[in-house]
């Protein structure tokens, strides 16, 4: 390229000797290069003239093929120094938002330290108040609270709201308030205790009558059955001895074949055991019944067991006394 008069754009300065890329910026910012209206068109026009002046292809020689390479790598270093200037523009306005917002959040948390600094007196002095007016609050609202609670609950309510101090000491100018609060509640409190107590000793009381009555009603239950089983027995001892009828003797049985008149049967006579050996027999049977529950683990060998077995034996015993066991008879 031969040497000529620089091309002069807005402050900016293209030049074919130009050792830093071809294109100095003189006044020009940055930023106004690429966004200023029609500068990127003017620029564009400014290197295309540059880059033609005194321009004649010449392909016959090699000087003059190595003269169009020149112009064509002049305008690719030009293309490419202009692109890293945007680029680096670029790279400062992201940062920018960046910047800006550290900046931003410095002086919120340096003011909001200042603020808290001069304010911490104040906030300390409100969140005593706060908490004070909080604990009035749950005292006034006790009586409410605790409309079901047990006697030990009360009791223990009661002690501490009776230790609880309400001199200017502990509660400055809101003292009158706590002391006033605690006339009006602790009276409360101590009738709803006396009312708690009252109610669960008669609680209590009526529990224990219940528990009386069903135990009087277990044991006379138990009694009954008693003597139920008792009388079953005596009665099934007492009843006569079922008639056996005699078999009919071979000869008679003949003769009714025939059509013969035989003499009517007479029923066996009864067994000749008395009344007391009855009772033994039962008695023994009731035994060996009683161990027999004991030894099968259905009743523990214990007193109460025992009784329980017993219980369990005697309604066996007359079961089969009276005949509702089938297959299954006392032997006398």
């Amino acid at each position: 390229m031969t040497t000529a008069e620089p091309q002069s754009l807005e402050g900016i300065v293209i030049t074919a000797e130009d050792p830093a890329g071809l294109v100095a910026l003189t006044t020009a910012k940055p930023l106004d290069l690429f966004t200023t209206p029609g500068t990127v068109e003017s620029l564009l026009a400014a290197v295309r003239v540059e880059a033609l002046r005194d321009f004649t292809p010449d392909l016959t020689t090699e000087k003059g093929r190595k003269a169009i390479a020149s112009r064509a790598f002049w305008v690719i270093r030009t293309k490419t120094f202009l692109d890293s200037i945007g680029k680096e523009e670029v790279a400062r306005l992201k940062e920018l938002p960046r910047l800006v917002d550290a900046g931003r959040k410095a002086l919120r948390d340096g003011l909001d330290a200042l603020g808290d600094e001069i304010r911490k007196d104040l906030t300390e002095w409100e969140n005593t108040r706060a908490a004070w007016k909080g604990a009035l609050d749950r005292i006034q609202n006790l009586p409410a609270t605790l409309f079901n609670a047990d006697a030990s609950i009360l009791e223990r309510e009661i002690g501490t709201l009776r230790d609880l101090p309400t001199d200017p000491e502990h509660w400055e100018e809101m003292a009158q308030k706590a002391a006033s609060v605690k006339a009006a509640t602790l009276p409360t409190l101590e009738d709803m205790l006396d009312k708690r107590r009252r109610w669960e000793a008669d609680q209590a009381e009526l529990a224990r009558l219940r528990e009386a009555e069903e135990a009087r009603k277990k044991a006379e239950q138990e009694e009954a059955l008693r003597k139920e089983g008792e009388a079953r027995a005596l009665a099934a001892q007492q009843a006569p001895a079922p008639t056996v009828a005699t078999p009919l003797p071979l000869e008679t049985a003949d003769a009714l074949r025939r059509g013969e008149t035989v003499p009517a049967f007479l029923p066996a006579p009864p067994p000749a055991d008395d009344l007391e050996h009855r009772r033994a027999f039962n008695r023994e049977a009731l035994a060996d019944l009683i161990e027999a529950l004991v030894l099968a683990n259905i009743f523990t060998p214990d007193a109460e067991g025992r009784q329980a077995a017993e219980t369990t034996a005697k309604a066996v015993l007359t079961a089969i006394v009276t005949s509702k066991v089938r297959h299954v008879r006392m032997d006398y």
